[in-house]
């Protein structure tokens, strides 16, 4: 039977959250050691709309892929 699952070692994630098309924050995601699941946290500036994008980079063959999603923080209340 043939896996389709990432080579771990093979890939690096990276997490960055843009707000109005700026780069608020970012961070490399580590594999959390359950199959195809990378994991890490940011701080954001606050609330708001931001947009997350996940970034994938296989080093041995040059190739990546992007996913962006949209986020809305509600603002903290003391």
């Amino acid at each position: 039977m043939q896996s389709f699952h990432w080579p771990v070692s093979d890939f690096s994630v990276m997490l960055g959250v843009y707000q109005a098309q700026e780069l608020v924050a970012e961070q490399a995601l580590e594999f959390t050691g359950v199959e195809d699941e990378f994991a890490g946290r940011v701080v954001l500036p606050g609330g708001g709309d931001f947009e997350l994008e996940v970034t994938a980079s296989q080093h041995s063959t040059g190739n990546a892929g992007v996913y962006r999603h949209p986020l809305r923080v509600s603002a903290a209340t003391p």
